[in-house]
């Protein structure tokens, strides 16, 4: 069981029962209570309107216990990605466990700034609570209105893409491992045409 101050001891018998005799010697150890194992996988993005029901608020663990979540069973969310969903696992034998709150994402966090730019313009798209997943270049797919950028990742949280040619305002969308980002808004790109005001005097063919 969990506590402090617990005894072991051992008895020691030598070979050379003649010389010697038997001993016994102790010594204390300490045992912390465990942390209960909680299992929660990422639930399937569900429509506007829904209620958070057991199919999304589904954890388990590894010992009995009740589970507290937040937000309830009954909960109608928001449109948008990267919601968060957590639980407090609170065991029943509390002598050898200890509580245990633990995080699950919903979908993947992440949020791309719509702002009027030109193709072959850089800009700057910043996600939320991507750190917690210690993403690397390699494992990020950038795409605008379904078009694949090129990138590069400032930090954790902000990504600087080159909007491609061609791109049409849409939807940014961002790959990784932990899930799939996509912003709430449209990334606006603006009229890439030019207008060009000629003089009276202009006459076509002629330089």
């Amino acid at each position: 069981m969990a506590g402090a101050g617990h005894t072991l001891s051992v008895v020691f018998t030598p070979t050379d029962g003649v010389n010697y005799r038997p001993v016994t010697a102790t010594v204390n150890i300490d045992v912390a209570k465990a942390t209960p194992a909680v299992t929660w996988s990422n639930p399937t993005a569900i429509f506007y309107g829904a209620v958070l029901t057991g199919t999304q608020l589904n954890a388990t663990a590894e010992v009995a216990g009740t589970f507290a979540y937040t937000p309830t069973v009954g909960t109608r969310l928001g449109a948008g990605a990267g919601q968060t969903l957590s639980v407090t696992f609170a065991p029943t034998d509390t002598a050898n466990y200890q509580f245990r709150e633990q995080d699950g994402s919903y979908r993947c966090s992440g949020s791309a700034h719509p702002r009027g730019v030109h193709a072959d313009q850089r800009t700057d798209w910043v996600g939320r609570d991507a750190d917690r997943h210690q993403l690397h270049r390699h494992e990020r797919l950038v795409a605008v209105n379904g078009i694949s950028a090129g990138f590069t990742v400032v930090s954790d949280t902000q990504i600087t893409a080159l909007v491609p040619p061609g791109t049409t305002t849409g939807r940014v969308r961002v790959t990784t491992p932990a899930g799939l980002a996509t912003s709430e808004t449209g990334f606006v790109v603006t009229d890439q045409h030019a207008v060009r005001a000629l003089p009276v005097c202009y006459a076509a063919g002629y330089p």
